[in-house]
């Protein structure tokens, strides 16, 4: 048993321990030095700094794959209209072409000129649309991404082949 320097009062554990946390035959081991709420205050920080990383890993992962689908929605939102436009319109070009061909008799060329132009207005807004997402379109389809636009303005905007 220990003897208290305050009050006198001797105080020992169960199993004849002493309350300093000592055994009392172990005279070389030294005293605590670290309070138990340091103690505490280290086992919590470990997990919770793991839990910090964690999160930041699948927040990074997940607003980069949000970002990515938003950016390939504008793009579809914003270059559906004018594709269907100029596909369309380059095929009723081209239906026109073959129905005055195909007349024995030629027509005036005044209807293949209306719809050359319509094919030129419809043109001129899908390279205006190109300009304006070609911010958006490296995220699509890097290796692919002028191909299709190439050929599609090569197709309805090249007077030689129309």
């Amino acid at each position: 048993m220990v003897q208290s320097a305050v009050d006198g009062d001797t105080r020992s554990l169960p199993g004849g321990r002493p309350a300093s946390g000592r055994a009392p035959d172990d005279p070389g081991r030294p005293p605590r030095t670290r309070s138990m709420r340091f103690t505490l205050a280290g086992l919590l920080v470990v997990p919770l700094v793991s839990l910090v990383v964690l999160w930041a890993f699948a927040a990074s992962t997940t607003l980069g794959n949000a970002l990515h689908e938003h950016n390939y929605n504008r793009l579809i939102t914003l270059s559906s209209a004018p594709t269907d436009k100029l596909v369309n319109q380059v095929a009723q070009e081209r239906q026109q072409t073959f129905t005055w061909l195909s007349t024995d008799p030629r027509p005036t060329e005044t209807v293949l000129n209306a719809s050359r132009n319509r094919t030129n207005a419809v043109v001129s807004a899908y390279r205006r649309m190109l300009a304006q997402t070609g911010g958006l379109r490296p995220a699509s389809a890097p290796g692919r991404r002028g191909h299709f636009d190439e050929a599609a303005v090569q197709a309805a905007g090249d007077p030689g082949l129309r």
